[in-house]
């Protein structure tokens, strides 16, 4: 029984652990459309930290910090994205 109860206390944990970062993530692809002027099918976002992550879209790219004290994601703005400049000569 004593292993039937940790494991369900497993599971539980994990799941609502993913379902945060899932709806952390859905946050920061909201904002970064927002801060980058573009269409949420052409914004993509990758971890680049554990508590960092940069978004790329229509030639411009945002760099994230998950504040804690708020729970958001927050970013000085939005640049040129000079992988993307590069990579179309």
């Amino acid at each position: 029984m004593r292993v039937l109860t940790v494991a369900l206390f497993a599971m539980f944990f994990a799941t609502s652990c993913v379902s945060q970062v899932t709806t952390e993530m859905y946050a920061l692809k909201s904002n970064a459309v927002e801060d980058l002027k573009c269409a949420q099918s052409k914004v993509t976002v990758k971890e680049i930290g554990r508590y960092k992550a940069v978004a790329r879209g229509c030639g411009m790219r945002a760099t994230y910090t998950w504040n804690q004290q708020f729970s958001q994601w927050t970013s000085p703005g939005s640049e040129p994205d000079v992988q993307t400049a590069d990579s179309s000569n």
